[in-house]
């Protein structure tokens, strides 16, 4: 992926957290009134958004040659 295209990636994402954040708070204002807070919603929302990250990171993730396309030259001599 060049560099240009993942920074577009990052921009999107960040525009698209922003907007959703807008939206929470529009959201939050007009509510009638105030919710009970439940320990295993708030992990769940807290934690769920991270976690799925790290899934889709470890799934896509990949080091420089290791699917086979790299030169070869990691360090190994070569005979």
């Amino acid at each position: 992926m060049a560099a240009g295209s993942l920074i577009r990636s990052l921009i999107r994402l960040w525009a698209l957290s922003l907007m959703l954040s807008t939206v929470l708070v529009a959201a939050g204002e007009r509510w009638p009134g105030s919710l009970p807070v439940n320990p295993g919603v708030v992990a769940a929302l807290v934690l769920g958004l991270p976690l799925l990250q790290l899934l889709w990171l470890a799934r896509h993730w990949s080091l420089p040659g290791a699917d086979g396309s790299g030169t070869g030259d990691g360090g190994e001599s070569q005979q």
